[in-house]
């Protein structure tokens, strides 16, 4: 499953790189997307799964079971978290300045680049 670990590679990258450059435009895809966010939650508990079986293909093991189980705990919260407990991280995320925006852009880019050089 190391194909997946260079999927994540490139997607994190890519994400990082479109936060970094059009932050105001993914503010407003960011307020799209969560208007369907039981639905959109799925992402990041099929990717924490994926994560936790492809990390025997990766050098740092530790590293992608860690990053794994964090997707996954982020998809279980915003799926069965009552409403009143996650609006409050949504509404921090959508009323972020793009300085917050760039910020996890950089953290993303610089978690696609660690990907790329030391996990896969």
């Amino acid at each position: 499953m190391r194909w997946f670990l260079f999927l994540v590679a490139g997607l994190w990258t890519i994400a990082g790189i479109l936060l970094l450059v059009v932050a105001g435009k993914a503010k407003e895809i960011s307020r799209k997307l969560v208007k369907n966010l039981k639905a959109i939650s799925f992402i990041p508990l099929i990717t924490g799964i994926l994560l936790t079986f492809s990390a025997r293909s990766s050098r740092l093991y530790w590293f992608v079971i860690v990053i794994g189980l964090l997707a996954l705990a982020k998809g279980f919260f915003f799926i069965f978290a009552p409403k009143k407990k996650a609006k409050p991280f949504i509404d921090w995320w959508l009323k972020a300045s793009l300085g917050i925006y760039r910020l996890w852009g950089l953290v993303a880019l610089a978690l696609g680049i660690f990907f790329f050089c030391r996990v896969a």
